[in-house]
């Protein structure tokens, strides 16, 4: 069962990204030929206590986002164990839960979760290996996603661990904690534990990838088992049919409108209206970017104060620009 779900080399992720990888991102991005996607973060207590209802946002998924992580975060190896069995339970098509020790924004820092737990080595594994084992018990892969260590690189100790709690999907970005999105990732690490380790740790690569031509190069130069994908993705999701095609695609003013559009309409299925036309407007900004007459194509979408509204203006812009 785990080999059928186990990724294979050569696999371009979507990354996990908070406020932006809803189940609506993932399917179009899934259209596009991302080969495998994350949900983003959700919080293990959280989601045992509000069930899923109160986490409908998060967990939502269908079968077009297969294969599917989903991605727990907190503190507590016994509360992301038991929020693992709960969705198992619940969510059968789930192919593997994630559990994210690489996130550093304040929130997650602040409960002393995400990358705040690559500091305690010890917490570390038995996060991974209590919940390894409600994992496998239904016959499920799981995955961590990690970065260099919190404040100091620590990269093959934490890959020791993951290995010794019997985890082999590792996603590794390849910063600090402690440097967010700042400097440049550093895939020589990458490479350098990918050698040491060979083929006991699957390592997916993850950091300032900007191109399909550099999803080729750092396949190449690094060795890397799979590439994941993640901001270059909110500006051109068209990354990962560009990779499949090896060509650039000049996507139209028209087709980026419609696919904000669609993405806006499928996300009526998890999200009200009110909060859905809300949400999606990062997602336009981000897609948006280094467009001619980029201003006065998007503010008015920005100052949009309904669905109904934002949906007018998405299809009064098409049409100008067919």
């Amino acid at each position: 069962m785990l080999k059928k779900i186990f990724p294979k080399k050569g696999e371009v992720i979507l990354a996990p990204l908070a406020g932006y990888t809803h189940s609506a991102f993932r399917r179009l991005c899934k259209n596009l030929g991302a080969d495998r996607t994350y949900s983003e973060l959700v919080y293990a207590y959280g989601l045992t206590l509000r069930g899923f209802e109160k986490n409908k946002e998060l967990i939502y998924f269908t079968k077009k986002e297969l294969p599917f992580h989903l991605q727990l975060y907190g503190r507590n190896p016994k509360e992301i164990s038991e929020a693992a069995a709960y969705l198992l339970e619940n969510f059968p098509d789930i192919t593997a839960i994630d559990i994210n020790f690489g996130c550093s924004v304040k929130k997650v820092l602040k409960a002393k979760a995400g990358s705040y737990i690559l500091k305690d080595l010890n917490l570390f594994y038995e996060i991974i290996k209590e919940t390894n084992e409600v994992v496998k018990s239904f016959n499920k892969l799981l995955s961590i996603k990690i970065r260099l260590g919190f404040d100091k690189d620590i990269l093959e100790k934490l890959l020791e661990k993951a290995l010794k709690a019997d985890c082999r999907v590792v996603a590794v970005h390849g910063r600090l904690a402690t440097q967010g999105f700042s400097g440049k990732a550093n895939w020589d690490r990458l490479k350098k534990a990918k050698e040491i380790f060979k083929d006991e740790i699957f390592l997916i690569g993850s950091g300032d990838i900007k191109s399909y031509e550099e999803i080729d190069a750092h396949f190449e130069k690094y060795n890397v088992d799979a590439i994941m994908i993640g901001r270059a993705a909110l500006k051109n999701p068209w990354i990962f049919k560009e990779y499949k095609e090896k060509r650039k695609i000049n996507v139209s003013l028209k087709e980026k409108l419609e696919f904000i559009k669609k993405e806006l309409e499928l996300m009526l299925e998890y999200m009200k209206k009110d909060k859905a036309y809300k949400v999606i407007k990062a997602q336009i900004s981000q897609i948006l970017r280094g467009e001619r007459n980029r201003k006065a194509i998007c503010e008015p979408l920005l100052r949009a104060k309904s669905y109904e509204e934002l949906i007018n203006l998405l299809n009064k812009s098409i049409l100008e620009n067919s």
